[in-house]
């Protein structure tokens, strides 16, 4: 009467949920991505840097000591993932940008994919855009959950990054956390 009771009435009954094929929520550290700087003026220590358990990785190419915006390139990479034995595959990200400024968000940041790099220069790699469901305004801290469909590129192993460009008149601040791939 008090006890609360499942009935199955086969194993059909029972669906298995999801399992994450790669997981990194950026709550204590970079995790196992790989940093690599294009350009990086001498303003500047860094541009993709762990900013805090609920920001996760952060990118801008704001110069705080002297209040100025800096041309910079700099990629956050992931290490291969598998996908050889997947029959559908989704990224999920959650991401939040601010100080765009109107400008195309395409022109500053991205998320792509590549089967073929393995290091280095990820310049001399080929990679494709990623197409989310859903993208930040550009003009707040909102995160946004987006997804990308990575059904193209099952029976392969990728790399995912998240490529960050800026110009002394626009360096928009990308923040980066709970990166899924199921």
């Amino acid at each position: 009467r008090d006890t609360w009771q499942i009935l199955i009435r086969s194993t059909s009954d029972i669906e298995e949920a999801p399992k994450a094929i790669y997981q990194q929520t950026f709550t204590e550290s970079q995790g196992d991505f790989t940093i690599f700087n294009t350009t990086i003026p001498t303003e500047l220590t860094n541009v993709w840097s762990w900013a805090s358990a609920n920001l996760g990785m952060k990118a801008t190419a704001y110069a705080a000591a002297s209040h100025t915006n800096v041309a910079a390139e700099s990629w956050l990479i992931s290490p291969s993932i598998d996908l050889t034995k997947v029959t559908t595959a989704t990224l999920s990200v959650d991401q939040a940008l601010n100080y765009l400024r109107g400008n195309t968000l395409s022109n500053f940041t991205q998320v792509l994919i590549s089967t073929g790099y393995q290091s280095g220069d990820p310049a001399a790699a080929t990679w494709a855009p990623l197409v989310f469901s859903q993208y930040p305004a550009g003009n707040n801290w909102d995160f946004v959950t987006g997804t990308a469909s990575l059904n193209t590129y099952k029976g392969k192993k990728i790399r995912i990054a998240f490529h960050y460009k800026s110009t002394s008149a626009c360096a928009p601040t990308w923040e980066v956390k709970n990166f899924t791939v199921e």
